[in-house]
């Protein structure tokens, strides 16, 4: 018995996606360097062709970053499109664009999940690089970085920063989101098993902070406290606010309705009007304050 087939049957598992595959094919490769993966449909499931070196060195590393491919084509929220894709006959930098950042984003995940990768970030770095002479050596190295970092795209978005990859640089580097990050943490002071704000976007996380100091500033008696959920705005122990993050882009604000008794929820993005949100606040203390004569 090929000594892979345990290695991927394990990989198909914990990715959750062996309910996609009917069959998979071992195709042997002179080196790493070749290794790929490819599918064919067949009625609603799929034949999946892996073309894996045999070396044992770092094997599981390498099939797991050829599956995560896999997974992401089957995962609804990353939205593949093969016919979005840069044609390779007509716009070929696109296309290798494309397959470096869609290449990025795996193996980053493998680092970040501490899982030993032949395509590690240094030599990704190196290969990005070396693809990208049209920039500055440093500046297709910040480049780099920024694409690393990110914790999460959608196909979409790898094919539009194969058309325009420096608009990596017009979002907020690492450090400037950890530095939100930690102020947050900070001002609400209470500490959570999975920290809720970990998954938040940068934009987000400037609104939950506008927000934070946009409410204390209306009334001295408000209490902020961290969940392992979210963060609530307490009124003499009413909860009159709640801001949940669900997803990195995707973060629900409630209010309390002191009138009926009822909360309303909005999710936090471009289309929120803010000033609605800042008038719901200012009417939800009032109300109460008048209800409960403080």
């Amino acid at each position: 018995m090929d000594y892979r087939i345990a290695i991927i049957d394990e990989v198909v598992v914990s990715l959750g996606i062996h309910s996609y595959i009917r069959n998979i094919h071992i195709r042997d490769t002179a080196s790493p360097w070749e290794e790929r993966i490819s599918i064919d449909k067949r009625k609603n499931k799929f034949d999946v062709t892996l073309h894996i070196w045999r070396d044992r060195y770092l094997l599981y590393g390498r099939i797991y970053r050829q599956f995560l491919y896999l997974y992401d084509a089957f995962e609804p929220s990353f939205g593949y499109r093969p016919e979005i894709t840069p044609d390779k006959e007509k716009e070929p930098e696109k296309k290798k664009r494309h397959d470096q950042i869609w290449s990025i984003y795996v193996d980053s995940r493998l680092e970040k999940g501490g899982i030993k990768n032949f395509y590690d970030r240094r030599l990704r770095k190196n290969i990005f690089i070396d693809s990208e002479k049209g920039f500055p050596w440093i500046k297709a190295g910040e480049i780099f970085d920024r694409l690393w970092e990110r914790s999460k795209y959608s196909y979409s978005e790898i094919v539009d920063l194969a058309q325009n990859i420096e608009k990596v640089l017009e979002e907020p580097s690492l450090k400037e989101r950890e530095g939100l990050n930690e102020e947050l943490k900070h001002r609400f002071s209470v500490f959570a098993l999975q920290d809720p704000l970990d998954m938040v976007s940068f934009r987000s996380l400037e609104e939950i902070e506008r927000l934070s100091c946009f409410v204390p500033s209306l009334w001295k008696d408000i209490h902020i406290e961290r969940t392992y959920y979210g963060i609530k705005f307490l009124y003499h122990k009413k909860v009159i606010m709640e801001i949940i993050p669900e997803k990195e882009d995707r973060v629900y604000i409630t209010l309390y309705n002191a009138h009926d008794g009822t909360y309303s929820t909005d999710v936090i993005d471009e289309k929120l009007d803010k000033r609605r949100i800042e008038e719901g606040i200012k009417s939800a203390i009032g109300n109460i304050s008048i209800d409960t004569g403080l």
